[in-house]
């Protein structure tokens, strides 16, 4: 799913502007705080659980889950991200997983008001 869709769009690039070189990170799994570092395994044991996963998405697909879940990780884990993507210093960030916009979004936009 998502790292097909990254790999994919990394191959695009490549293809368009040759030359072109890409990170494919999983900053979640390397550089969020928990919950979030345990999301990969969380993925592998819900599959063989579909009536767990089935409550999980249930539980988690409303509004106040994605506002909560939002700020929190902002709050917990955005420092963090902001400088494994400073380390890059990359001239494009793509997210290609829903959770993982927003965190981005405010950490490109601090490292952008920092280099100017």
């Amino acid at each position: 799913g998502h790292r097909a869709s990254a790999l994919s769009l990394a191959n695009q690039f490549q293809r368009l502007y040759p030359g072109t070189t890409y990170d494919l990170l999983d900053i979640w799994t390397e550089d969020g705080c928990y919950p979030y570092h345990t999301i990969v395994k969380s993925y592998k044991h819900l599959s063989a659980n579909p009536n767990q996963w089935r409550l999980l998405y249930y539980a988690s697909n409303s509004h106040p889950y994605e506002f909560v879940m939002n700020h929190h990780s902002m709050f917990m884990c955005e420092r963090k991200i902001r400088r494994r993507i400073e380390s890059y210093k990359p001239d494009v960030v793509i997210s290609v997983h829903p959770t993982m916009n927003n965190v981005p979004i405010k950490s490109t936009r601090e490292i952008s008001k920092k280099l100017g």
